[in-house]
């Protein structure tokens, strides 16, 4: 899966900085023949 790098600053004393990685599973059907429904609330 792919990852996804963010980083970001906070001001104040002392300053931080931060970095974080996310990754993203492909939304990928197991069957391409099946035939999927979703509903949404």
């Amino acid at each position: 899966s792919a990852r996804y790098p963010k980083n970001w600053v906070t001001t104040g004393d002392p300053a931080r900085e931060f970095t974080m990685i996310q990754s993203a599973p492909l939304m990928l059907l197991a069957d391409p023949d099946e035939f999927v429904s979703v509903q949404l609330a």
